[in-house]
């Protein structure tokens, strides 16, 4: 699996009045998803898909007690949408029916509306919950980040090396040293907090800010004050 690295490509027929050019637009997205070089590092292409579809009904049952779809999507607590059992049990346990929530819902369906998928994730749902896609409606193509390659190919060998050694401390310093550079190394180095040097009665007022993270006392009177702003610019791809 790779990370996400720049934007290449954009392809968006939303708000195209061209019949032709939604089909064509429309086969070309679907060819990306279905590569069948997919997985290879030359040819396969990474992508966030907006797409509607469902689980093939002949499959439902395999998936019906943990239905793979994710969203947090808002519905009325009534019989009709949440059965008969679950409304019973509601009312007896003396919880609020008839309402609106927001809730983390797992779906076997995009309910006919357009979801955002990674390529990852929806590779998942088609090759293992024989999810069919109705439709798609735009696609943003990413290159590969490949900078940790040749590092996790090294690591990897050398912690294979070790199994076969039978050293358990060898190989398991090669595995942390892997996962904590994912977690570390792989993160935008950018930096997005302000940071002003102000005296004691500018640091009161900014921390009033709702940004505000942190001071630091520098000496009589100063302190150092970071502020998270509502936006920022980016110099680089989040993988850089």
């Amino acid at each position: 699996m790779y990370m996400t690295g720049q934007v290449t490509k954009h392809i968006k027929i939303r708000e195209a009045n061209d019949q032709d050019y939604r089909d064509t637009k429309r086969k070309e997205m679907m060819n990306i998803i279905n590569s069948e070089n997919r997985f290879t590092e030359e040819k396969g292409k990474l992508f966030i898909a907006s797409v509607k579809g469902h689980i093939d009904k002949n499959h439902i049952n395999e998936r019906i007690n943990f239905p793979p779809i994710w969203r947090k999507r808002t519905y009325k607590t009534d019989e009709k949408t949440v059965g008969k059992f679950t409304y019973e049990k509601m009312q007896k346990q003396g919880i609020f029916v008839n309402k609106l929530v927001t809730k983390l819902t797992s779906l076997l369906s995009t309910h006919d509306e357009f979801m955002l998928f990674s390529s990852y994730y929806l590779w998942l749902l088609i090759d293992y919950c024989h999810f069919i896609i109705d439709d798609v409606e735009e696609t943003v193509l990413f290159t590969k980040h490949t900078a940790f390659k040749s590092f996790v190919e090294v690591m990897a060998e050398k912690r294979q090396q070790a199994l076969r050694e039978g050293n358990q401390a060898k190989q398991l310093y090669f595995k942390n040293i892997v996962n904590s550079s994912y977690g570390a190394d792989g993160q935008n180095n950018e930096k997005f907090d302000k940071i002003s040097i102000c005296n004691k009665q500018q640091t009161y007022l900014k921390q009033l800010n709702k940004g505000f993270t942190n001071t630091r006392k520098i000496c009589d009177d100063r302190y150092l004050v970071s502020i998270n702003p509502d936006s920022f610019s980016a110099h680089k791809c989040l993988q850089e």
